[in-house]
């Protein structure tokens, strides 16, 4: 399965970490992990399998803390 882990930096302090499924294009990030939840895009890092991913491949929604990738992240 593939490893995702969201990270944030400066005032976000804390990380998240998914399994990709190969289906599942949709991931929530929760205030248990990240507190206050990131602002905007900018504000995290995703990776997968240790390599960053442009912010191209996904968006987020702050007002719901949900990302989604535009091709489902591979199992």
């Amino acid at each position: 399965m593939a490893l995702q882990t969201l990270t944030s930096e400066g005032y976000y302090r804390g990380s998240q970490t998914f399994l990709g499924d190969g289906n599942n294009k949709t991931f929530t990030l929760t205030t248990a992990h990240m507190d206050p939840l990131p602002v905007e895009e900018g504000d995290f890092n995703i990776y997968i399998d240790n390599t960053i991913q442009l912010a191209s491949t996904y968006s987020y929604d702050a007002n719901t803390g949900v990302i989604t990738f535009i091709n489902a992240p591979a199992a």
